[in-house]
């Protein structure tokens, strides 16, 4: 995979930092998590087409659907990850031993089910071909349901997310001892209007009043 255009503008990442850090293990959790519902939906809806209900005995079309599924969705999830921000959508360079290996994958798969000394080995039924379309489907939304999440974290920007996190308890921060005083950056003064200034004089009649402020506050201090 070609690295990201902009990959040299991101600041480097600190020694102490772990692999998981910038919320790239919430990210994993989130994403595990919805990769095992999608699995177990998949089983589910396998079970009920293979005896028309859903009584928790083991099914050989929900293991294959769900087997289906997770194995595609595998697949999909590898084009998501060609970056952990991006909408894939908006990457214009194409990973051909990424495509090339997807359709690997899907004749692979596919030959475990439908080949008979295979799909016996390894315990499967060769469902029907709506089963198999179903399975897939489920799989595939792995990939909007990844870019929405993409989505919400370019809205929310890093300082959305920090805040989530620390909203959160997961704060990873580094520990500073209790008289530590950490060195002004700047120094800043600021003023809120009451009402949209329309026209130069209510500009410069506002910018007379900050003046005022900040010359009263370098006076009183």
């Amino acid at each position: 995979e070609e690295a990201e255009v902009d990959i040299m503008n991101k600041p480097p990442r600190a020694s102490s930092e772990g692999i998981f850090a910038r919320g790239l293990g919430l990210n994993v959790g989130l994403q595990g998590a919805y990769l095992a519902v999608i699995t177990i939906i998949s089983y589910i809806i396998g079970e009920i087409i293979q005896t028309g209900s859903f009584s928790m005995v083991t099914s050989e079309d929900g293991m294959t659907m769900a087997f289906l599924t997770l194995s595609l969705s595998e697949i999909f999830h590898s084009f998501n990850m060609r970056s952990r921000r991006k909408s894939i959508f908006s990457m214009h360079s194409h990973n051909k031993l990424l495509w090339g290996s997807m359709l690997l994958s899907f004749v692979l798969t596919t030959a475990v089910i439908y080949v008979p000394f295979l799909s016996n080995a390894f315990g499967f039924e060769a469902v029907s071909f709506v089963e198999y379309a179903v399975a897939i489907l489920i799989a595939f939304t792995i990939i909007p349901i990844i870019e929405v999440i993409k989505l919400i974290q370019r809205k929310l920007g890093k300082c959305g997310v920090d805040l989530w996190r620390f909203a959160n308890g997961m704060d990873d921060s580094q520990v500073t001892v209790r008289d530590y005083e950490a060195p002004d950056k700047s120094v800043g003064h600021g003023m809120t209007a009451i009402q949209d200034l329309e026209n130069d004089a209510e500009v410069w009649k506002f910018i007379l009043e900050l003046c005022q402020d900040i010359g009263h506050r370098l006076y009183v201090f």
